[in-house]
């Protein structure tokens, strides 16, 4: 069975939010990491490591991007 995704679509996202984002991938980056992550820039995708992922860290992703711009692929 192949993993779930993380994908974070970026674009035209301003930097003050993309210094959260790196921040926030960072945080939750660790011991437990079980889900890949990837951000989308303008149709490219880029993949990020491993991050440990829970409903409710995808609703602070969600929070930070809006939903639209968060899934799990």
């Amino acid at each position: 069975m192949v993993p779930k995704t993380l994908s974070l679509d970026i674009t035209k996202l301003d930097e003050s939010a993309k210094a959260r984002l790196r921040g926030m991938i960072r945080f939750f980056s660790g011991d437990k990491n079980n889900t890949p992550i990837q951000v989308v820039d303008d149709g490219i995708v880029k993949p990020c490591g491993m991050i440990y992922i829970t409903k409710e860290i995808i609703k602070e992703f969600e929070e930070v991007l809006g939903k639209e711009r968060v899934g799990m692929i």
